[in-house]
This record gives structure tokens, sequence and C-alpha cells, in this order.
């Protein structure tokens, strides 16, 4: 068994582009990285070494599970205000797959390294981001189409649609009165007090997800995306307002 565990964490782990939503028991945690192996995960309550729990997640509408141990966890920051805490990373790993876990998550792995491959091949292109709908496609490791139709409408963005705003601006999506949302451009990516700021360059579905899953949430599960969102835009630079 350790051997086993030994090779399992040798493996590389797949950053996650966007950070995903998940469970470990009763515990929610955003996955930061993961292989078919194990997981590193953040979240806002201490995890004792040794502690085993169900961790479970929904990837493209199927529900992954693994009975999942903590290797190690690990203070990443402290919170500001009063309704801050302390920001936990923690290292999962998966010590028994539950149904086709397994298989699910080579798929989910083999996945994000040929996104990561076509990120990188659009980057050098001078494409820019890359939509699933639009992802290069890979055959055997090398690049058999682009994936890109020339007729194809460009993705529907967050007013106001201009480049500067698409590659640098951000989006404040404010919950009023508990049951809709207002969404505004912004040049600044501070966290509304109820709601989320993102990149600008998020698409609309991804955003109106968020919405929902915001306003279906409970306290601690709105923290948890209020904590993506930020992730997601806290190595980007404030920007001016486009003329």
């Amino acid at each position: 068994m350790s051997r086993q565990r030994s090779e399992r964490r040798k493996k590389q782990r797949i950053q996650l582009a966007r950070g995903i939503i998940a469970r470990l028991g009763s515990l929610g945690v955003i996955v930061l990285d993961i292989t078919d192996g194990g997981a590193r995960v953040e979240h806002f309550t201490r995890l004792d070494v040794g502690r085993r729990a169900r961790f479970r997640f929904d990837w493209e509408g199927k529900e992954i599970q693994a009975d999942a141990l903590v290797v190690g966890c690990k203070v990443h920051r402290f919170a500001h205000g009063d309704e801050g805490g302390t920001v936990y990373q923690s290292g999962l790993f998966f010590a028994e797959y539950i149904g086709d876990a397994a298989a699910l998550l080579r798929e989910m792995v083999a996945k994000l390294v040929s996104r990561s491959l076509a990120e990188q091949v659009a980057n050098a292109r001078g494409i820019g981001p890359v939509l699933e709908r639009n992802m290069p496609v890979f055959r055997s490791g090398v690049v058999a189409s682009t994936g890109l139709d020339a007729n194809q409408q460009k993705s529907k963005r967050l007013i106001p649609a201009t480049e500067l705003t698409l590659d640098r601006g951000f989006v404040r999506c404010t919950l009023i009165d508990n049951r809709r949302f207002e969404k505004k451009w912004s040049r600044v990516s501070d966290q509304p007090e109820n709601g989320f700021t993102v990149l600008a360059t998020e698409s609309v579905e991804h955003v109106d997800q968020l919405c929902e899953t915001y306003l279906r949430a409970g306290p601690e599960d709105r923290k948890l995306i209020q904590r993506l969102a930020e992730m997601s835009v806290e190595k980007n630079e404030e920007t001016p307002e486009p003329l």
C-alpha cells in the first residue's frame, strides 16, 4: 500500500485553470490541481493529517467520488476583514475509488492536458483564450485541426465589448435583495460584500452558472465561490476604463 501511495504521489498534478468546488465530507473545498491519485484543495477549516473522508465533485455532468486521506495541511494566507478567515491548503491522497471514479479521473486529467496544450498553441498563434467548443483537436500528440469555424460568431461577452475590457477588465456581480444579480464592468477586481467579481474574459454561460450556484448556496459555499472568483483575478492588475 505504501509503495502504491508513493507512486501515485509522484505523478505530476494538473493545475486547474478554473477551480472546482468540491466536498470533503461535509466541508466545502476548492480543487486547485489534481491527478488520478490525489488533489490539492483550498478551504477555510484546518484539517488533521490522517483524516479520511469522502471526496466528491461534479465534472462535465458526472459525479466523481473517492475516499481521500489528508496527507498535509498548511496555512496559505490570512484573510482580511471581520468576515475573513484563514485560508488553508491541503494535499489529498485517493485511498479508494468509488464506482468508475478512477477511469473518470484519468479521462479528466487527459482532457486537462489537451486543453493546456491547446492554450499553448493558441497563444503561439495569437488566437487568444481557447474555448472548449473551438479547442484544437489533438490526435497522437499532434494538432489535427484548429477547431475554429471561420463563420462562427465570437462568443458573447459582458458589456462593454471593447478589446481593452475583454483583455483586462472585470465584471462585478452583486446580489440585490437576495433574488437577482446586478452585473457591471469594473476597472478593479475588488469582491463585493454579497456576490463576486470575475475576469471580463469569462464566458456569459460561466458567469450565469456562478450566479445560479451562488443564489442557491449557503453562507459557507458563497464564501467558497467568492474565494474562487478572487483566485481567478488576483494576478491581474487594475485597469483604466476604456475611452
